[in-house]
């Protein structure tokens, strides 16, 4: 897979776990464990990362 397409791909399921995440399907903690095993997320912890959500109540 090229660069272009891996960044497409994480994007896109990035989006789709925002969109669980919004919807009750899949919680902050779900979707912070994948985004950053995939890389797909800012942060490079799943502790930053659920810290974030639980501050923000996103």
């Amino acid at each position: 897979m090229s660069d272009r397409q891996t960044l497409v791909a994480a994007a896109v399921m990035a989006v789709a776990f925002l969109v669980l995440a919004a919807s009750g399907v899949v919680g902050a903690a779900d979707y912070c464990e994948a985004s950053v095993a995939d890389g797909s997320s800012p942060f490079t912890t799943v502790a930053q990362c659920r810290a974030y959500y639980e501050e923000n109540e996103v």
